[in-house]
């Protein structure tokens, strides 16, 4: 085996495969560059979707011919001066070590003056060779112009997504810097049309700039300190909510980052305010000193890893909690809903207790009594018995299914926690549990395709028509489909730009749930358009009506209302599962029941 030294041209284009991925890759390089050379003005320029062109100017402090020269060089850079400095990264980029990567695999130029220097430099480079070196006229910053992505490299380019797509990435990038940098106007201009232009403002008025929220009342500042960690930011109150995590932002000393961690905390510091299912808006400002965190777990630095994880989670956690604390429910329209107790409680407030031969043992290595933490989760947070210190009793639901269930012949005996109805079956005497949400849910989709393939579907108009703003990758999205959307009783129309005018809806929705129905039609739909498959859009959207008109858990019913619903329910055709999949209905076994009683051997 014969071993040879790569060519330069060679290493840097494979070195391109880890830093350039797509246009987006090289915007993120620039910019944080731009905001490493504390640059007050950012303006990018894409043409199509950034593979034909890509500009970023700054006003940042610029550079010298010398240090010009030098950033095109592999393992250059300002950032970066001994070993220490690799565990204590304060900056976001590293100018000069993505350039050389990004210049390889382009047609490449850049033009620099530093505020010591009368003139600046302008360096042009072809697939990693430089043409170019002269002295130009410019104004203090830099601007770099990348042209014909991977011209060189036709392998990585048809790898590339559409020019639509690949601009959404880069705007969706530049909004998640624009809501922590509040004091950098940033500007976005796509095929030279702008898309963004965020000025200069406080950090509250920004992320509702960026986020487009209308109403202040809907964000929450939080706050919070322990030990060396600052948490600052803000999160929307509990009706305001997507279906997915993308508006959940996180910022670790101002990098924009992805993190499960702290995505668990805010929702723990939401505690029972949010069913499963909803996330909520958030972004979230972390401060920790910088050898505290390490930035370089992936190459992309999207990743971090904090050397005390449990302690940001509790800080978090606490932050988030605390806003809440003095929200009055009734102004802010909506309720909280008390969580069921955990099963580690009960066995806490039971400790000692005595049921005949059987009590509950303590275990002081875990919160639950008497199983190891090798136990299956799913028996753990089961009760357990011990019975004579010798045998042992795991009690589980017999959870029993019967499709030739009549609803309204049940007998109903009470609403149960403001969400499920408790009703007996008479012949049996088992016991039933209808989730009034799911139920209510399957029975307001069929009604609503029944309705639209009869084109029965009724609409209301508005007294004041809504307007909304969506992002880059929406706007586009949402304009495909608008008239599916104005067959299942919607009237919207294109404004211009990233706007669009909401003139009549759907009479079966409330008027105040229109921004938020429309946000969520679109996440669930955003990934399916490109298979123009209407069957999907259509039924996804009205199962996304059906859940927002749908009585919801926590809601109190009336003894007519619940009777209403059962008989509903029998007129389904899928009675037994709401549209998501969940079972709208469980039954319980007279049994099972006196089984866990011991009234029966």
């Amino acid at each position: 085996m014969k071993i040879r030294i790569l060519p330069d041209n060679l290493t840097n284009k494979i070195a391109a495969g880890e830093v350039v991925e797509r246009p987006f890759s090289i915007v993120k390089e620039l910019i944080e560059n731009s905001i490493d050379a504390k640059s007050s003005n950012i303006v990018v320029e894409i043409e199509d979707g950034g593979k034909k062109s890509i500009s970023v100017s700054d006003n940042g402090i610029g550079m010298n011919k010398n240090n010009a020269l030098l950033s095109i060089e592999r393992y250059a850079t300002s950032k970066i001066r001994n070993e220490e400095d690799v565990f204590h990264i304060s900056s976001l980029g590293f100018r000069g070590e993505a350039i050389p990567s990004i210049a390889s695999v382009s047609k490449f130029e850049m033009v620099s003056r530093d505020e010591l220097s009368e003139s600046g430099v302008k360096i042009r480079i072809d697939g990693g060779k430089v043409k170019e070196v002269t002295e130009v006229g410019a104004p203090k910053g830099t601007k770099t112009v990348v042209k014909n992505l991977f011209f060189n490299v036709p392998a990585r380019k048809k790898f590339l997504k559409s020019s639509n797509t690949e601009a959404g990435y880069i705007a969706e990038f530049i909004t998640s810097l624009a809501l922590f940098w509040n004091e950098i106007q940033f500007k976005l201009i796509s095929n030279k049309k702008k898309v963004y232009s965020f000025q200069k403002n406080t950090p509250f008025e920004r992320v509702l700039d960026v986020l487009k929220i209308s109403n202040q009342k809907n964000l929450l500042p939080i706050s919070g300190e322990n030990r060396d960690i600052k948490i600052s930011g803000f999160v929307s109150i509990p009706s305001l909510v997507r279906s997915n995590s993308k508006k959940m932002f996180i910022y670790v000393n101002g990098r924009v980052v992805k993190d499960k961690i702290v995505q668990k905390a805010v929702f723990s510091g939401y505690k029972a305010k949010l069913v499963k299912g909803q996330f909520p808006i958030a972004v979230i400002f972390i401060t920790i000193p910088f050898d505290k965190v390490d930035v370089n777990v992936h190459p992309a630095k999207n990743e971090v890893r904090f050397e005390n994880a449990g302690l940001i989670y509790q800080t978090i956690e606490n932050a988030v909690s605390k806003s809440f604390n003095s929200l009055n429910e009734q102004k802010w329209g909506y309720s909280f809903y008390s969580p069921a107790p955990k099963i580690d409680k009960i066995a806490e407030d039971m400790k000692g207790w005595n049921v005949s031969n059987a009590s509950y043992v303590s275990n002081p290595s875990n919160d639950y009594p008497n199983v190891t933490n090798d136990y299956p989760k799913e028996k753990r947070e089961s009760f357990l018995f011990e019975v004579n210190d010798e045998v042992e009793t795991i009690f589980e639901p017999e959870v029993i299914k019967d499709t030739q269930i009549k609803f309204k012949d049940l007998k109903i005996l009470c609403q149960f926690i403001k969400t499920y109805i408790l009703c007996e079956e008479r012949k049996s005497q088992d016991l039933i549990m209808i989730d009034q949400h799911a139920a209510d849910e399957i029975i307001v989709f069929e009604k609503l395709k029944n309705n639209f393939y009869e084109n029965r579907i009724k609409a209301q108009t508005l007294l004041i028509p809504v307007t909304i703003e969506l992002g880059f990758r929406e706007t586009d999205f949402f304009a495909q489909i608008i008239e599916y959307l104005n067959r299942i009783g919607f009237e919207i129309s294109f404004f211009g730009g990233r706007t669009f005018i909401i003139k009549a809806i759907p009479l079966i929705i409330s008027e105040k749930s229109v921004e938020n129905l429309i946000n969520e039609i679109i996440e669930k739909n955003i990934s399916i358009v490109s298979k123009s498959n209407l069957e999907d859009i259509i039924d996804k959207s009205l199962i996304t009506i059906a859940c927002h008109s749908a009585i919801r858990s926590g809601q109190k019913l009336s003894f007519e209302e619940m009777t209403k619903l059962l008989e509903d329910l029998d007129n389904c055709s899928m009675p037994s599962n709401c549209p998501h999949g969940r079972p709208t209905w469980i039954k319980v076994s007279k049994n099972f029941i006196e089984k866990s009683f011991f009234r029966q051997v």
